[in-house]
């Protein structure tokens, strides 16, 4: 049987959401010591680098989010859930990602309902449209529900429906490295 994440529409996808946040975190660099040059060097400062470095700063904050669910690296309650028996464990991983899952139906649905107000709105120094912007909220909801059923069938396929303890997770990661 093919696992899941195996899939080409998910590995597309895990390399889009990689590709975006590398191009935004360059951009964001670039831009961020284009402005000191200018500042320092030629005492002229690029009036718009503020907002466009924000913007890139939003775009690896909310896309960034459905890598760190990908990879398991999202906050979870693992310090205390580790020490209830394994069965209350199972019992909360799944109590826990559905109320996830809710809350993130809730905001995709809201963020597309608030996007019809947005208008024709523009960003202050750039003029961009802010529907592009606000659109990352739903957008990143999508990502992250996509992340956390993916990761919710992976581990009912290995039998993990547990929250596992960071230092345990880093350490199959290191080893998986390792081992390729």
């Amino acid at each position: 049987m093919k696992k899941i994440e195996n899939f080409i529409l998910f590995r597309i996808l895990h390399q889009l959401e990689d590709a975006v946040l590398i191009i935004a975190t360059v951009a964001i660099l670039i831009m961020t010591i284009l402005n000191i040059l200018m500042r320092y060097v030629f005492y002229s400062a690029i009036i718009w680098s503020d907002e466009f470095i924000g913007f890139g700063m939003l775009i690896i904050g909310l896309i960034g989010t459905a890598g760190c669910v990908r990879d398991k690296l999202n906050t979870s309650l693992d310090g205390l859930m580790c020490k209830l028996p394994r069965k209350l464990q199972t019992a909360g991983y799944f109590l826990i990602n559905i109320m996830v899952l809710v809350l993130l139906f809730y905001f995709c649905v809201a963020g597309f309902r608030f996007l019809g107000t947005v208008g024709a709105q523009k960003s202050t120094m750039l003029k961009w449209p802010m529907v592009f912007f606000y659109g990352l909220i739903p957008v990143s909801c999508i990502l992250y529900i996509i992340e956390t059923l993916l990761n919710i069938a992976k581990d009912i396929r290995n039998n993990e429906c547990r929250f596992i303890p960071v230092e345990e997770h880093m350490n199959s990661v290191s080893e998986q490295d390792g081992g390729e």
